[in-house]
């Protein structure tokens, strides 16, 4: 991720850069764990001009070429190959986000955004230690890196849902960071 000239200061915001971000549509994305989920997700990324990396979980999965799509799909070969991204999608099935971000947590930096399955799976004393263990790897979450929730069922279909979705993150920050991006990205593949 590239700074533009105007985050070039040493104060700027993550949130600014993320949308300055996403509106050059340069924003590069890791799909964890390969399943039917995961590779939906990966394979209509790259069909739309986005970089991606997908990045097995438990199982090997096979990855199918994206002939017409401008976007690259690299295969990770361990989770150290989410530092590249920007967006981070937790959505195979399987596990807990809370899970999920405990084994991301050693591989992830400042400036990124982590979707994960529907908030129901993460009450908030399950939050409030994920906002804790952020911090002890130097994360501020809704500052510096952000969690959000996708809706329910988490798989591209190919079509637009007519009715607007909310989409929530762990702060209003996240709330913000991921409305943005899924109106503008993932909500088209919804």
């Amino acid at each position: 991720m590239a700074l533009a000239t105007k985050h070039a200061s040493a104060t700027f915001s993550y949130e600014e850069l993320i949308i300055d971000i996403l509106v050059t549509k340069s924003l590069v994305f890791s799909v964890i764990g390969l399943d039917v989920h995961g590779l939906a997700w990966a394979h209509w990324l790259t069909e739309n001009g986005y970089a991606t990396i997908g990045i097995r979980s438990r199982r090997a999965g096979e990855v199918l070429s994206a002939g017409s799509g401008h976007g690259i799909l690299r295969l990770g070969e361990d989770l150290e190959d989410v530092r590249a991204s920007d967006v981070i999608l937790g959505v195979s099935s399987g596990g807990s986000t809370a899970a999920r971000f405990r084994t991301l947590l050693p591989h992830l930096r400042r400036g990124q955004v982590f979707f994960s399955r529907a908030k129901g799976d993460v009450d908030p004393a399950v939050e409030r230690r994920m906002i804790d263990d952020a911090a002890l790897w130097g994360l501020t979450i809704g500052e510096d890196f952000f969690v959000v929730y996708l809706p329910n069922e988490p798989l591209p279909v190919g079509r637009a849902e007519s009715s607007p979705v909310e989409i929530y993150g762990m702060t209003e920050a996240c709330s913000r960071i991921g409305n943005a991006i899924y109106t503008r990205v993932l909500r088209r593949l919804t």
